[in-house]
């Protein structure tokens, strides 16, 4: 296993770059990411920034062969997962 920090943002926002997400699994040979970030307000729903960006690297996953288990988002009152709500594809 590999982890390895992509962005750090504010309270409000992080801007994470899908070239420095894969560039990254595939200097490490990865075949599977995980993806996850914080909510420091405590809220755990998703922003339409949070799904296009999963949108964005799934297709880049696909593309390249590298599989997205999931996306969290992790808070002080929980976490989300995509997966578990549907918004990413198993691959089993």
């Amino acid at each position: 296993m590999y982890i390895e920090l992509i962005g750090l943002g504010n309270a409000s926002a992080t801007v994470v770059d899908p070239i420095d997400v894969y560039q990254l699994a595939l200097i490490n040979k990865s075949q599977r990411i995980m993806l996850v970030h914080n909510h420091t307000d405590g809220g755990l729903k998703p922003s339409d920034a949070d799904k296009e960006i999963t949108r964005i690297l799934t297709e880049g996953g696909k593309l390249l062969n590298i599989q997205i288990l999931d996306h969290l988002i992790i808070s002080e009152d929980g976490y989300y997962s995509f997966l578990e709500q549907g918004l990413i594809e198993s691959m089993e």
